[in-house]
């Protein structure tokens, strides 16, 4: 079966979502205390569009978002237009 962009999303977003065990695992291994603050507050840009989605991405992409909850070193824009893997942006 071959799915467009939109539903691959959903099921990426959706039916790959992490389970609870996984974000609590997630959150039971931020590091306390963080050592070092941000000289320079940055800007990682997750590109998550793929031909297959399985439970890696979605688990990922929330990992990304507490770690910059956790640190304050930088934050994160999550897209799945390829496009913006190449547009620069000013932080």
């Amino acid at each position: 079966m071959n799915f467009d962009w939109p539903a691959k999303r959903n099921v990426l977003l959706g039916y790959y979502e992490p389970t609870d065990d996984e974000k609590r695992f997630i959150a039971e291994s931020s590091p306390k205390p963080i050592f070092a603050g941000p000289v320079n507050h940055r800007r990682l840009r997750v590109l998550y569009r793929c031909q297959y989605p399985h439970t890696s991405i979605a688990t990922s992409n929330h990992a990304y978002q507490q770690i910059a909850l956790w640190s304050g070193v930088f934050g994160v824009d999550f897209s799945d237009d390829p496009a913006n893997a190449l547009r620069s942006r000013q932080y």
